[in-house]
């Protein structure tokens, strides 16, 4: 199947591409575990305190992700785009 065609069917997905980073895996890890800890050491109303910063995080990371994702994918357009105009000889 064409790149086109995975594309227009909701099939070409690439925020759900397996993440092999290990830089990232260890820190998230780090951050979950940190978290776990904390959240035994909170009273209830501080742990709803926790719950709302935590999701507050993963909305501003969703944001920044589709943002970068909007950023790359232009500036691969526009790359591709200049590849066929620039005359090389």
């Amino acid at each position: 199947m064409s790149i086109i065609r995975e594309f227009y069917q909701g099939e070409l997905r690439p925020n759900e591409v397996n993440f092999k980073n290990p830089v990232y895996s260890s820190n998230f890890a780090r951050y979950e575990r940190t978290t776990e800890q904390l959240k035994k050491s909170l009273s209830k109303k501080q742990k709803k305190l926790l719950e709302s910063l935590i999701g507050n995080f993963f909305s501003m990371e969703y944001e920044f992700g589709r943002e970068m994702y909007t950023a790359g994918f232009a500036m691969g357009v526009k790359l591709t785009a200049e590849s066929f105009c620039t005359k090389t000889h």
